[in-house]
Parts: C-alpha cells; structure tokens; sequence
C-alpha cells in the first residue's frame, strides 16, 4: 500500500478561537484549524460550498448541556459568520447535515428536560439566517435519534437510526416527514425482540436500503454484532430483511457504517469489523446488489493501525473515499468515540485495489468524523481535537489535506 506522509499536529491550546490568523493563498494547500471552547466539542460533518466550507459540529454550552453548533467558513477555514447554535434549553445533537435548496437539513436528537430520553430531532435551516430555523420533533417510548437522511425531490425527509421501545430493545428507526409543515407521514419502528440499529441509508429506484447492525447474545461468545439492513420501500409498506445475506468470516463483531450507491444494483457498503478474541478493527468494503448479497469476489480489509474505524463514505468518478480514524492504542475501545488517534482519508478503487492513506493529526488525539471533497482536488476533514488520551475536553477540529 501507498503510504502518504502525514500532517503531524505539536500543539494543542486548550481555548480555541474560530480564527487563527489568515492563510496565504500560497499556503493553502493545506492548513489545521481549531474550534469551540475546548470543553466538549466536536466536529461531526463538513460540506464543501462555493466560497468555503461549512461545519456541522456538538458543542457543551454552559448551562444548556449540549447544543448543535453551524460554522461557515471561507476557504482558509475563518469563520465568515457568527456560529450559529442551534438547539433549545437541553442538550441537542447533531448527527447528519444535508444540503437542500437555500440551506441545510440536520438530523439527531433533542431532550425536553435534564436526564430525559431521546427525541427524534430535525432541523431545517435557511443559509442565509441560520439562526432562523424550523425544529421538527417527535417523542416515542424511550430514546429516538436520527443517525442519517435524505431529502427527496418534493422537500419530504427521509430519516434513519434507532427507536427504544419499550420491551423490544432497539430498533432501526425509519420515518418520513416534512419539516415545514411539521407533518409526520410514516414512522417505522423495525426489528426483532434483539437490537438493531440503523446507521446509514440509501435511494433505490422504488424503495430505501438502511444498512447498520444486529446485536445478539450467543451461548459461545457472549453478545455480537451482525451486518443487518432492510429494504423498504416508504410509507405503511413493509420491509424485507437484507443483512443477513451477508458474512465475514473470522470476526466478533461487524457494524455497516456508512453506504454508497453506484445504480439501482450496486451499493457499497463499509463496514467496522473487530476481530475475534481482540479489540483489532478494521475496515471492510463490501460490495452488494439491492438484495443484499455480496457480489464482490473479495472482501477487501482495510487498515496500518491496530484500530480503523469508518465514519463516511463516498462514491465519486469510480473512486471510493472513506473517512475515519485510525489508533495504534488497543486500550481505545473501537466503535467508540472513545477512540484516539489520527484522522484518515482512504481513497480506493471500486474494486478496492490500490488503496492510498492520508493522515492527520498527532496519533493520540485526534478523530476524523465527516469529510468532503474540496473545489481543487483535495480533501476537507473534521472531527475532535482532544486536550490528551484521557481528557473529555475536545475542540472542533477542520483540517485540509491538499495533494
């Protein structure tokens, strides 16, 4: 494998301005930039626009807990705006950020008081007034949060992740609404009496592949998780169970994290598999028609480090892009966000042939969250900037990796 020499990161400030100085243009071919107060702060998605970049990111807020934070920035990564913060008197997450016309969709979970479970949280946001935003909520049984969405044509939301009910576990989550008209149309609660929960979605022609894991308990090793994923095709319609057709060998636990389609037949699918009797995680890339079944002739594993975990995937011009983060601690639980290293970028063909890496970061420290491709060739990351190993102090990181 092509090994890319890293960005290596010396300095971490525990207070963080959205500014650091300006960058050059002859400077621009790469940069590290830091963000939020250093309390508990991360970056979890990043979109490229035409002027710059913006951030989907968490933020600890002093007295409101956990607040969803907006950052737009130029293309040397300074804020151009204010940081819009998103989120009521609790805590609210974000775990999803899509474009639409004139703005944004977000997806993740709000609470209506300390300590109180989950609620289904969307938020629609016009660009040019971030602040001015329609909050779409929805409170089931116990925890409900959004971990993906699409937006289809007609504005209508089409929105994934898991609901707690009450006496069945977890369940993928799959609901359709329109956030405008604070309408729900259809909301699926889908599973078995074991836990499922749904990390990614995809379009069909007809019909939605949501794609995450199964968690069982087995006589021999204990609890273990399985590739699980549906197809449904919307509305009161019901679903077939997809996951299972798929296998990995010699692995404990498998969870698909994130799916990319390449046409109504072929979905590539990536997925955190830790191997049996350890806490080794790699990455495997499968590749699988819309019933499910692997039609790669080979599984390809992915990882230099003893922990890779995926966060994103991409499909662009027949090259796969994945974003994670990679850590030589095994002490670091994998699939975790407890996990601490470098963030990655791992670029691939469709037939996962010649992969090449590119870090970023000091190797302890550092999580790669949410990634895009930028205007001229190269790649926009962010993640979290940890004050050490131990530390839940973090800052919004924003790095830029140019070839």
């Amino acid at each position: 494998m092509k090994r890319i020499p890293l960005i290596s990161i010396l300095l971490f400030i525990v207070l963080f301005s959205c500014d650091i100085e300006e960058i050059p243009d002859s400077q621009s071919e790469s940069f590290v930039k830091f963000y939020g107060a250093g309390l508990n702060d991360k970056g979890v998605k990043v979109i490229t626009t035409e002027n710059g970049y913006v951030i989907l990111a968490n933020i600890e807020n002093p007295g409101r807990g956990m607040d969803i934070c907006l950052i737009q920035t130029d293309k040397f990564g300074n804020s151009i705006a204010p940081a819009a913060v998103i989120g009521g008197a609790f805590d609210d997450e974000g775990n999803v950020i899509k474009a639409i016309e004139g703005g944004y969709v977000i997806g993740g979970y709000t609470r209506e008081t300390d300590y109180a479970d989950k609620d289904i949280y969307l938020v629609q946001i016009d660009l040019n007034d971030p602040q001015n935003y329609l909050p779409f909520t929805r409170k089931y049984d116990l925890d409900n949060e959004i971990y993906d969405l699409i937006v289809k044509d007609s504005g209508i939301v089409v929105a994934t992740g898991y609901t707690d009910s009450l006496g069945q576990g977890l369940n993928m989550l799959l609901l359709e609404a329109d956030i405008a008209e604070d309408t729900l149309f259809s909301k699926g609660n889908l599973g078995t009496p074991n836990d499922e929960v749904a990390y990614a979605i995809a379009p069909t022609q007809n019909e939605y592949i949501i794609m995450g894991y199964q968690r069982s308990l087995t006589t021999t090793s204990g609890v273990t998780d399985a590739i699980w994923g549906l197809r449904w095709a919307g509305g009161s319609a019901g679903f077939e169970v997809i996951g299972p057709n798929i296998h990995i060998e010699g692995s404990h636990n498998v969870r698909a994290k994130a799916i990319a389609k390449r046409n109504n037949n072929e979905y590539y699918v990536a997925c955190d598999v830790t191997e049996t009797g350890s806490n080794i995680t790699h990455v495997e890339i499968i590749k699988m028609d819309i019933e499910g079944h692997n039609i790669m002739a080979e599984n390809k594993a992915y990882g230099e480090y003893s922990i890779t975990i995926v966060n994103e995937l991409k499909l662009v011009d027949n090259t796969l892009y994945l974003c994670g983060t990679s850590s030589a601690n095994l002490t670091l639980a994998a699939n975790s966000q407890d996990t601490r290293g470098y963030m990655f970028i791992l670029r691939t063909g469709i037939d996962g042939s010649q992969p090449v890496y590119h870090y970023s970061g000091d190797g302890t420290t550092f999580t790669g969250n949410g990634f895009d491709l930028t205007a001229d060739g190269g790649f926009i990351l962010t993640g979290a900037t940890y004050v050490n190993q131990q530390s839940s102090q973090s800052a919004i990181n924003l790095c830029k990796i140019r070839l």
